[in-house]
């Protein structure tokens, strides 16, 4: 075991130093957006996610320890989560070249689509706002998003409820046209949204942890976090999640 584990190292850390080398991702150059949605109009009929205090608060923690320049942004509107996105384009908002730069999303929503405090938009929309033809300043840099998705239809949202989600044609982030490729490139996606789990799960032993889904990023960041970089914590699968279980987190 001991041998697997240290060709496990050799390797990860050989991938690290290739993906460093190709992105040039300095800490400098390092940033990172929060936007936490926890309260939503009344005609939605959302419950508060207070829980989304705790993820937010870890992970602007973590995310500073790996060497980012993080901002939160709480309770936006879909316009304004899209206001958000569109201002990352203005060169002069960072004091230094981004090297790498990363999205989470804490919200409500399912699959394809996410809740500003007035309601859905499609997941694929905010993307496109940072694609390479359309945001110069990102273009060949490796863009991050975390996705926290609560599923609101299963904790009493019926899906009859007008303005639940978009009627718009759904598009699948995975199935990209050939000519989108390049514009695409770069992006690696985090999602939580499963259907069938519950929005959370709490540790029985740690009242503040809150989601599974940014506990399992958090313990993936602690564990190698001084032996890999940030791009390849992002894709490793361990068997180890730090206990999340199958809550939706």
């Amino acid at each position: 075991m001991a041998g697997h584990q240290q060709e496990y190292f050799d390797v990860n850390r050989r991938r690290s130093e290739t993906i460093e080398e190709e992105y040039g991702t300095s800490q400098d150059g390092r940033h990172f957006i929060i936007i936490n949605n926890m309260e939503f109009k009344k005609n939605l009929r959302l419950p508060s996610r207070e829980e989304s205090e705790y993820d937010k608060i870890n992970l602007k923690m973590k995310l500073r320890a790996c060497g980012f320049n993080v901002k939160v942004h709480n309770n936006k509107t879909t316009t304004e989560m899209k206001q958000i996105l569109k201002d990352v384009s203005v060169k002069t908002q960072y004091k230094n070249p981004v090297s790498v730069f990363g999205c989470a999303l804490l919200s409500y929503g399912q699959n394809e689509t996410i809740y500003g405090t007035d309601g859905p938009i499609e997941i694929q929309e905010l993307i496109e706002l940072l694609k390479g033809d359309v945001c110069s300043v990102l273009c060949g840099k490796p863009k991050l998003f975390i996705i926290q998705a609560c599923p609101a239809i299963k904790i009493g949202v019926e899906e009859t409820d007008g303005n639940t989600f978009p009627k718009k044609k759904k598009r699948n982030l995975s199935s990209l046209n050939e000519k989108n490729i390049p514009t695409m490139a770069d992006f690696v996606y985090a999602h939580s949204s499963i259907p069938g789990f519950m929005p959370w799960g709490i540790s029985q032993n740690n009242d503040n942890a809150g989601s599974w889904f940014i506990q399992a990023i958090i313990f993936v960041f602690n564990k190698y976090r001084n032996s890999h970089d940030v791009l390849t914590m992002f894709t490793i699968d361990d068997d180890d999640d730090g206990g999340g279980g199958d809550n939706c987190g």
